[in-house]
């Protein structure tokens, strides 16, 4: 993931961390994500991981962020739209 904060189906933790303001971050309320992080894919409910996004959480974007706040930079999270066309492959 390097040092990339943001792309056409995601966004990262650190940048809303940073830019918990800004007209981005605003424009991901309301949307269905999964959540990633350096282990992969969260499994529903937060229990465990999976490199499936058939088997993945999907969850509003805002208690994806409410259950990774927390995390550190280490985690490396990211919110990966649920309905981006990378996910649907």
């Amino acid at each position: 993931m390097g040092n990339v904060l943001f792309g056409d189906d995601f966004i990262t933790l650190k940048y809303i961390k940073r830019y918990p303001n800004s007209a981005r971050t605003k424009q991901w309320k309301g949307r269905i994500v999964m959540i990633e992080s350096d282990h992969g894919l969260w499994r529903p409910d937060a229990k465990g991981y999976t490199d499936k996004y058939s088997t993945s959480w999907v969850v509003l974007f805002e208690k994806a962020v409410k259950h990774t706040y927390h995390c550190g930079p280490e985690k490396r999270v990211k919110y990966i739209d649920a309905n981006s066309k990378r996910v649907c492959q």
